[in-house]
C-alpha cells in the first residue's frame, strides 16, 4: 500500500483558535479565526489520518488509490 502525507502548519492564538495555517507550505487563509478541531475535522473527511503532531505541526497520512 501507498500514501500520500500532508504537513499542516497552524499558528495557535487563543482556545485553539488559529491565526495561521499553512499546508504542504502553502498559506490558507479560509481557516484563519477558526478552531483548529475544525482544520483536522476537514481533512479527516477527506480521509487524511493525523499520525504526528509536534508543537504547531501536524502530519497526515491517507492511501493512494491505484490510478493516482
Amino acid at each position: 500500500m501507498r500514501f500520500e502525507y500532508l504537513t499542516i502548519r497552524a499558528t495557535i492564538i487563543r482556545e485553539f483558535c488559529v491565526s495561521a495555517v499553512q499546508v504542504n507550505g502553502k498559506k490558507q487563509d479560509q481557516w484563519q479565526g477558526k478552531g483548529l478541531h475544525e482544520v483536522l475535522n476537514y481533512y479527516g473527511q477527506q480521509g487524511w489520518d493525523l499520525i504526528f503532531v509536534d508543537k504547531a505541526i501536524y502530519v497526515l497520512k491517507r492511501a493512494i488509490t491505484s490510478g493516482e
